[in-house]
């Protein structure tokens, strides 16, 4: 929906010198509404009365009816209305479950190209900046990664201790999602 204000017109019946305009751009559909004066909460009821709850009717299907036309009982809509508000946060829910099944699906697609290469004892390691609680002092522009680090004891799968090139073991083990092979 486009929108847009200019400065007052001339007055009309009742004093009303502006004019609200809602266009959409892309049926070309227009909303107006004539206002004394302009405040949110006329702008708000102009934009619930004209555009949220509106049963747009396109020029189109005014002369040739579709089923959308022809079946539509405005009592029903009515009543079936607060049903519909009622059930919205539900749908949404519905809708961000469908989202995060198909985020899961493509992950597991993409998931079965990649190549696990596991991490060692003995391997080099870096980890990341952020796990490490210090990001802030590296600043906006400082590495993601620190390092690099040799595995010293795997503690258990995916939990590693960890030690600096000097041969210094580091005060707590690491988990395998903060920690990323380094090549030599």
């Amino acid at each position: 929906m486009g929108h847009g204000s200019t400065r007052p017109l001339p007055p009309a019946l009742g004093q009303r010198k502006f004019l609200i305009v809602a266009i959409d751009y892309f049926t070309k559909w227009t909303e107006a509404e004539p206002l004394a004066s302009i405040t949110d909460k006329q702008v708000q009821a102009f934009i619930w009365r004209n555009i949220i709850t509106s049963e747009a009717v396109l020029p189109v299907e005014v002369d040739i009816p579709s089923p959308r036309i022809t079946f539509y009982d405005f009592e029903q809509n009515e009543e079936e209305k607060p049903v519909n508000l009622d059930l919205l946060p539900e749908t949404r829910g519905n809708a961000l479950l469908r989202s995060i099944r198909y985020k899961q699906r493509v992950t597991r697609q993409f998931n079965r190209r990649v190549k696990t290469r596991p991490i060692q004892l003995g391997d080099w390691v870096v980890r990341k900046v952020e796990a490490t609680g210090l990001s802030h002092l590296k600043g906006k522009l400082g590495a993601n990664w620190d390092g690099p680090y040799k595995v010293t004891k795997v503690i258990k799968p995916g939990t590693f201790q960890l030690e600096n090139p000097e041969g210094i073991p580091l005060a707590r083990p690491w988990n395998l999602d903060n920690l990323k092979k380094y090549y030599v």
